[in-house]
């Protein structure tokens, strides 16, 4: 199912008499008031606090940023919060005042944050020898290897906003084995390793509802779930992280509970994995 964050997307086409030029998405709402969202115009970033795996992070392109021909944005990692904590310590450097020394290095980067599956995060900030960038470079990718890297620069403005929900999220969070009720133990499922991720094997398509088409509604649902050693989403799994719109959440949460999974494996064996999925309902002109 997944090749890092695999996206389920539905299109509907319009009419040509209809103007040409596609609205945005309706303001994404976090469903679950733990997380944190920043929106930076074409990117959403969502932090989810976990008292079991950890500080979560999960990004990806607006519809607006698909758009503008940006792809290779889904991104979801977990983290230490021990290890964030540390890492917003010594980025926290990167929001000092713009003014640069002669003895200054023309760049100052952070240590790499590793995510659990071996995903990279860190940030940088750049100078000409007179001043500081207004600009804090960030980088993600899903692992050592990965030859495209999810990379941006915002203002230190917003770089501070992203260290300070950071660190609230790691606050909020946890690190441990995760025994849910019944003690079936699950596991992460690693975005950046398809064998460790089930495979999709209902070849149902998925419906952009008429209702929503004639409105132009389209936009995100963000899901994660649990998906068991027999391909089933384990009921009452189902949690709605983020969501443009109700009706869209309505329809997604529906289309997903009904599919099935050729599940993950370990150690040779089928087990019970926690899936990130975003379905993406898109408006064709």
């Amino acid at each position: 199912m997944l090749s890092r964050v695999r996206r389920v997307a539905a299109y509907g086409a319009m009419g040509m008499a209809l103007a040409p030029a596609l609205p945005g998405p309706a303001r994404a709402q976090v469903v679950d008031t733990s997380s944190i969202r920043l929106a930076w115009g074409p990117l959403n970033i969502l932090l989810m606090p976990d008292t079991l795996n950890g500080v979560g992070l999960w990004t990806a392109w607006s519809a607006s940023g698909e758009r503008r021909g940006l792809t290779d944005g889904d991104f979801v990692g977990h983290y230490d919060p021990t290890a964030v904590r540390r890492w917003l310590d010594q980025a926290e450097l990167l929001l000092l005042p713009d003014r640069s020394s002669p003895l200054d290095p023309p760049r100052f980067q952070t240590s790499t944050l590793e995510d659990l599956t071996g995903g990279r995060l860190y940030a940088a900030r750049l100078n000409d020898g007179k001043r500081w960038s207004n600009e804090v470079y960030i980088s993600i990718s899903s692992d050592p290897e990965d030859a495209k890297p999810l990379q941006f620069a915002v203002e230190r403005k917003h770089a501070a906003r992203l260290l300070e929900a950071l660190r609230v999220i790691a606050n909020r969070s946890g690190l441990r084995d995760h025994v849910p009720p019944g003690g079936t133990t699950f596991f992460y499922a690693n975005p950046a390793d398809s064998a460790s991720c089930p495979e999709r094997i209902t070849q149902r398509s998925l419906p952009y509802p008429p209702h929503l088409l004639e409105r132009r509604i389209e936009g995100d649902v963000w899901f994660s779930m649990v998906v068991d050693s027999t391909g089933v989403v384990l009921e009452d799994s189902l949690r709605v992280l983020l969501s443009d719109h109700a009706w869209l959440t309505h329809e997604a949460a529906r289309f997903l509970a009904r599919e099935r999974f050729r599940p993950a494996t370990r150690a040779g064996a089928p087990v019970s994995v926690l899936v990130y999925q975003r379905i993406t309902y898109r408006i064709r002109p």
